[in-house]
């Protein structure tokens, strides 16, 4: 880059889309780019005879956008009818692909599709808006319109097709494919893989059952029992179990303990309606550790098309200890003579419906460490810290407890604020408040300085604090500073 040499920086260069955090676009995907080497032509010389190698050759070095312009160019050569038939083609656009465009730069690597234990090259994929009307492009296996999140197969029914991808999170909250080390040192005493429905028989009432893969599961019984029993995916893993009606786990003894761990529980499709999971009897814990209990809101990406509802967890027995680490959650609450004794929540994203409660929790304490609540609170008792609460809340006993380095709604009943910011409502707070988008639950740029650097650490307050990202960000300027060329100014880009 003119201007730069001698300071290190003569291989910079702006950064293209497809290397920044961001939606993918079915453009950027799409961007393909094609120049016929010397090494692509050696890669296709096996298969070609000499002379037509030659006939490649007149245009080596041409920048051609896009497989139109590459079949335009080959068009004007003697042997086009053979360039261009649908087998030699293909080749020659997996030879000619160069690493510098948005298709090289996404596809396996941000966008893997697997077919009978192949991955389909990028070659092999086109980017396209898909509708009603299937896209006709001989030569492709699959077509993936990422804005709207479809893939459609082209040609023959697909034989165990299988799809990686990336969805983004400011942080590793809910379930993913995050590390979770207690989960890998667990012995599986039953093993559920393949996508295959859940069972009555796959619930032990003890040991450890573990989802292999991240699979779409069913779950078809209405309840399981519980003595001391773990669910879990394997670590890296992130399966999705539906169900389209509540599911009861039912305390068979009176000193119960339940584990979920790395799953995401959702309505199964078709279903418009809310769902429940329930706990009935009497548990001394029941823990919920990198787990997403679907909290609705997410549209899909048809006109009209309905908001998904979400998953509730309901006490209607007795739970001692009720605790929630790294989790993504919709409401919680008790119903009849159900009680918490105690809730512990941390690093967690809780969000309810409008107008609906987000924690309901009439009697026992609840504890809020770094959490991020969307909708208002009514808890009998509460200990909060660097809790971000985007409703009212309104707490019983207001002579116990604290609420320290949060923020909360103005006309909330709260115990002793010490270091909070009171909001009034009309402050911009998150990037999104719809479950699924990259930035759900990020605290915004223009968030009040209270809510963006309010906790004891100087983080940001809520679900995210631990990241410390605005003490990171301060030294970043602060070493960019010192360090940018005379002339440039620095850009800085979040995660999501």
């Amino acid at each position: 880059v003119q201007g730069l040499a001698g300071t290190g920086f003569s291989d910079w260069h702006a950064a293209d889309p497809w290397e920044v955090p961001g939606p993918m676009l079915c453009r950027v995907l799409g961007h393909a780019i094609y120049i016929l080497s010397e090494a692509a032509l050696a890669t296709l010389a096996p298969t070609m005879s000499a002379a037509r190698i030659d006939q490649l050759r007149r245009l080596r070095g041409h920048r051609l956008e896009g497989p139109g312009a590459l079949r335009r160019a080959l068009m004007f050569l003697p042997d086009a009818a053979y360039f261009t038939g649908t087998t030699v083609f293909g080749r020659i656009r997996a030879a000619a692909l160069r690493a510098e465009c948005g298709k090289a730069g996404l596809i396996p690597g941000s966008l893997r599709i697997t077919e009978a234990g192949a991955v389909l090259p990028p070659e092999r994929v086109t980017a396209a808006h898909l509708g009603a009307t299937a896209p006709s492009a001989s030569g492709y296996r699959a077509a993936v319109d990422p804005e709207q999140g479809r893939l459609r197969f082209l040609g023959a029914a697909p034989v165990t097709p299988r799809v990686d991808y990336a969805a983004a999170l400011a942080g590793p909250v809910g379930a993913g494919p995050w590390p979770r080390p207690a989960a890998a040192a667990r012995v599986a005493t039953r093993s559920v893989s393949g996508g295959a429905p859940i069972t009555a028989a796959d619930f032990a009432p003890q040991g450890v059952m573990e989802v292999t893969d991240s699979a779409t599961y069913a779950i078809g019984p209405a309840q399981a029992t519980v003595h001391a029993s773990i669910w879990q995916s394997r670590e890296g893993q992130r399966p999705y179990l539906t169900r389209g009606a509540d599911f009861t786990f039912i305390a068979g003894t009176p000193e119960a303990e339940l584990t979920l761990d790395g799953l995401w529980f959702g309505v199964a499709m078709g279903h418009g309606a809310p769902i429940a999971i329930r706990l009935r009897g009497s548990y001394r814990r029941v823990s919920l550790t990198h787990c997403t209990l679907d909290p609705g809101g997410a549209r899909g990406p048809e006109p009209g098309a309905p908001t998904l509802p979400a998953v509730q967890l309901i006490v209607a027995g007795e739970v001692d200890r009720l605790e929630i680490a790294d989790s993504i959650m919709g409401p919680i609450s008790t119903t009849g003579t159900g009680q918490i004794n105690r809730l512990s929540i941390r690093d967690s994203i809780l969000q309810a419906p409008a107008p609906g409660a987000a924690i309901t929790q009439p009697a026992g304490e609840t504890i809020l460490a770094r959490t991020t609540v969307l909708g208002r609170i009514a808890v009998h008792r509460l200990y909060a810290t660097e809790a971000l609460i985007d409703g009212l809340a309104e707490v019983r006993d207001a002579q116990a407890g604290c609420f320290r380095f949060g923020a909360y709604r103005g006309g909330s009943r709260l115990p002793r604020p010490y270091q909070s910011q009171a909001l009034n409502g009309g402050e911009v707070l998150f990037g999104s408040r719809r479950f699924g988008a990259a930035d759900y639950a990020q605290i915004a740029l223009a968030a009040p300085r209270g809510v963006r650097e309010g906790a004891e650490s100087g983080s940001e307050i809520g679900a995210f604090s631990g990241l410390m990202g605005a003490p990171r960000l301060a030294g970043l300027r602060a070493k960019a500073a010192e360090v940018m060329p005379f002339g440039l100014q620095p850009f800085f880009i979040a995660e999501t």
